[in-house]
């Protein structure tokens, strides 16, 4: 918690914000949810639960129970004026997100509000989805092996190290949910996003995994004026391309730790989660996309990475670790770009 905030002032906080107008919000929320009337709706109890302290928020999750049924939503409280200045953008932004796109990835928001007793400060918070049994996940070495895995911090089974199916799954899933979210008419897109932030989170589901992205921090173009021509728009999906795949291999070792590079087997499944996710969007744009990437160089691919780097913040801690890996990891894109150009002249 901040200095200037005590848990019993939280705690009020959180308690005024469900308790406004006999737990409208809470009830309004459940009846959404359950497609229930929320006048009809009772509570035999509230659990509320101080999950983590993050930099922005310390989000609670709340556990509203029935006689019949319960259910768990996302309370986020902006106790540091860091998140106070971003909570009201950000609920905002997850409304219009969740507008581009219905049935997406992201969190549904409910309520927006201020919460706190008498002579308590009243911090802004929200009510969101609760993605139930999702964990989150960070690169961490593995004893066994010596070697950096993909440990899942589950608080039902413990923690566990990804398989390398599981963790190919992974970032091609991450890459699928970010070019969901990218608007080819405004290049628009979800940026910046952090793996070191716990920003996705999964859950293991019959051998497969399913990710969750919990939030969004900004949703803007890539380039200031709208780009039709079609060179220009692929020219523009080479910059989101180059830079979700770097920004994907980067996390902090065990979620806290130094700045860490992952394995190279993200960059393949990046590219081919960016192809689905396109394929979704156009059944042609993944095949004009690798036509439109195969015929650069070698050397023209690692002139554009290093351009994208020079776009990246130069005091932010990563961009030093970014150019020391850039060179193989161009390189490693390039020659995974060949390969499909190869099987789309083989199916023409």
């Amino acid at each position: 918690m901040d200095q200037e905030a005590t848990y019993g002032a939280y705690f009020q906080a959180v308690t005024d914000f469900l308790s406004w107008r006999g737990f409208h919000r809470l009830r309004k929320a459940v009846g959404v949810r359950r497609k229930l009337p929320p006048e009809g709706l009772d509570f035999s109890e509230i659990r509320v639960f101080l999950e983590k302290h993050g930099a922005f928020y310390h989000p609670a999750r709340v556990i509203a129970i029935t006689t019949d049924f319960q259910e768990s939503f996302v309370l986020n409280v902006a106790v540091s004026k860091a998140g106070g200045a971003a909570i009201q953008r950000e609920f905002a932004l997850l409304e219009e997100l969740n507008r581009f796109l219905p049935d997406g990835y992201l969190p549904r928001v409910y309520h927006f509000g201020k919460g706190g007793g008498s002579g308590a400060t009243r911090w802004p918070l929200f009510l969101g989805e609760w993605f139930e049994d999702f964990s989150e996940f960070h690169l961490t070495r593995d004893p066994s092996e010596g070697s950096l895995g993909i440990l899942v911090w589950d608080a039902r089974s413990g923690v566990f190290f990804l398989s390398k199916a599981q963790t190919r799954q992974l970032y091609r899933q991450v890459a699928l949910i970010l070019t969901a979210y990218f608007d080819p008419s405004s290049s628009r897109h979800i940026f910046p996003w952090h793996h070191a932030a716990g920003d996705f989170v999964l859950r293991c589901q019959n051998g497969g995994l399913a990710l969750r992205l919990i939030t969004a921090r900004r949703f803007a173009p890539i380039v200031s004026e709208p780009r039709a021509a079609a060179e220009s728009l692929a020219e523009v999906l080479f910059f989101f391309l180059a830079n979700l795949s770097v920004q994907t291999r980067l996390d902090r070792l065990e979620g806290v730790g130094g700045l860490v590079w992952s394995h190279d087997l993200a960059v393949a499944e990046t590219l081919k989660g960016v192809l689905m996710g396109l394929e979704k969007k156009h059944p042609l744009l993944p095949a004009r996309f690798i036509a439109y990437l195969g015929s650069f160089s070698r050397e023209e691919v690692g002139d554009f990475f290093k351009a994208v780097l020079e776009t990246l913040d130069h005091r932010a801690p990563e961009f030093s670790l970014i150019g020391k890996h850039l060179e193989d990891h161009s390189g490693l894109m390039y020659d995974e770009v060949q390969k499909h150009a190869c099987r789309l002249k083989d199916t023409t």
